[in-house]
């Protein structure tokens, strides 16, 4: 099926509220920008980005045992709360093992370590809530790690996907852990020449059986499953173009109650247009395969299936968001308007919880928060998070998240007061601290001449940006706390 077209603002009407809604976070951003570089702590100390973007949420995680802890993962960190949303605080990245972390993944209970994905870094594991983070060793290091997959039903064994650094010509390889991602040892799979390994999961009824996704080729013609019936010790390769086409595939889910149905992620080959994806399902283990949803120049963003047995997913169109929903077990999926901008997606008791873009480029839509939930399936949604509800950081991070704190404060993120304030019952020592102190990074030792005086400068430019703001915002209504309504 082809996602149904959204209706669009006219182009002046849209330019306009364009530029009014992105006016005030902007002049934030850029005063923000002015007072790091014209403080001392960019040009003799240390300063902290949103991973150099406008702060967003990427995904939820959600523990299974802790039914009113909830945990945002952000491009500048994990935001947690352990009383259903009544309060949040956060911990910032850790500049020796999730700074600008990609994806962040959660293991199994009663354990609930955190995993993240950084570039460059590699895969760090986190067993005390964020606290503090350990990179995974042994045969992993000097790895870039492109996958991680915590098995869902043993809390110390971790699957990881990677190849050597610095290595010309590198083979991906299949790795293990089995003391919760501390250390890897290499798996005996070999991967065949010129495919590249794009995924691995674990089963959570049948822990013996484990899928990997490979790239037969780079131009995207050779597509294969690799499957294992012995915990990953071996595997057997399985073609998928003759019944998929030459796509490029990558792992979304395997079914949490039948280890044979498989749902996977296709990307259409280079060179081909438009740009798609579908998504792809098998219910016998990979032998055969349906494509029930088809993106036309869209991407998939999150995925679950509900214990009711309905399969939803989030989705971006060339039209906007959309979400797309099976009540006949992926047989046909039906599709919805949202009116938010989606970030991931995960369920907990039958609960959706959507991460969202808070400050979506080019978007005009009326509703923005970070974080949502939705107790239908995806009829309704209630907003949960917006960043200025950050109350506070996260206890045993609180010392080395200061200069984090105070930049996110200064974009007027959330209050400054939230810098100095306590939250969360974070065990541990402590987060480890780079040479600048905390989560922080160095940005050189330069002092140059003229940094005054463009500051000053600026500073009258922005003076002038804040009241023009300050009119517009009040004449724009704000965003309430009711629900937000997915149109069929």
């Amino acid at each position: 099926m082809t996602l149904s077209q959204l209706s669009q603002d006219t182009g002046a009407r849209k330019a306009r509220r364009i530029r009014l809604a992105a006016w005030p976070l902007a002049t934030a951003w850029l005063a923000a920008g002015v007072a790091g570089v014209c403080s001392p702590d960019l040009w003799g100390g240390s300063s902290a980005l949103a991973d150099g973007a406008f702060p967003t949420s990427q995904s939820v995680l959600l523990p299974s045992d802790r039914p009113k802890e909830i945990v945002l993962a952000a491009n500048f960190g994990l935001i947690f709360s352990e009383n259903d949303g009544g309060s949040w605080s956060y911990a910032c990245e850790d500049p020796s093992a999730t700074l600008n972390a990609s994806s962040y993944l959660l293991g199994p209970a009663p354990a609930n370590r955190i995993y993240a994905l950084s570039s460059g870094l590699g895969a760090a594991v986190s067993s005390d809530g964020a606290c503090t983070w350990a990179l995974g060793g042994g045969a992993l290091v000097n790895q870039l790690v492109n996958d991680v997959f915590p098995d869902p039903s043993n809390a110390d064994r971790v699957f990881a996907v990677a190849i050597p650094a610095g290595v010309a010509n590198p083979v991906t390889a299949i790795f293990h852990s089995e003391d919760g991602g501390l250390t890897y040892a290499v798996s005996g799979f070999a991967t065949p020449a010129g495919a590249s390994i794009t995924g691995i999961e674990v089963a959570a009824t049948e822990p013996d059986r484990v899928f990997a996704t490979l790239d037969g080729s780079s131009d995207g013609s050779q597509p294969e499953l690799a499957r294992s019936i012995d915990g990953g010790k071996t595997f057997e390769l399985h073609a998928l173009g003759p019944a998929l086409g030459a796509v490029r595939v990558r792992l979304v889910a395997i079914d949490p109650t039948d280890a044979s149905v498989i749902f996977l992620r296709l990307f259409s080959a280079p060179g081909v247009t438009p740009v798609s994806e579908a998504l792809a399902m098998s219910r016998d283990g990979g032998d055969t395969w349906t494509t029930p949803l088809m993106l036309e120049g869209g991407s998939l963003v999150g995925f679950v299936r509900l214990p009711t047995g309905t399969l939803v997913a989030l989705a971006t169109t060339p039209s906007g968001a959309v979400l797309v929903r099976s009540k006949d077990a992926g047989v046909s999926f039906a599709t919805s308007p949202l009116s938010f901008a989606p970030k991931g997606l995960a369920a907990r008791a039958g609960v959706l919880f959507a991460a969202a873009d808070e400050f979506p480029a080019g978007e005009t839509n009326p509703v923005r928060f970070s974080l949502a939930s939705s107790v239908d399936e995806g009829e309704t949604w209630q907003a949960r998070l917006k960043f200025s509800q950050i109350s506070g950081v996260r206890a045993c991070v609180k010392a080395a998240c200061q200069s984090n704190c105070a930049y996110l404060s200064g974009l007027t993120l959330f209050p400054q007061a939230s810098c100095s304030t306590s939250a969360g019952s974070g065990s541990g020592g402590g987060a480890k601290t780079g040479s600048g102190g905390g989560c922080s990074y160095a940005l050189g030792q330069s002092r140059l001449g003229w940094i005054s005086s463009v500051c000053g400068a600026v500073a009258v430019f922005l003076g002038v940006g804040a009241t023009l703001g300050r009119r517009r915002r009040r004449r724009r209504s704000r965003l309430g706390g009711g629900q937000v309504h997915s149109r069929d």
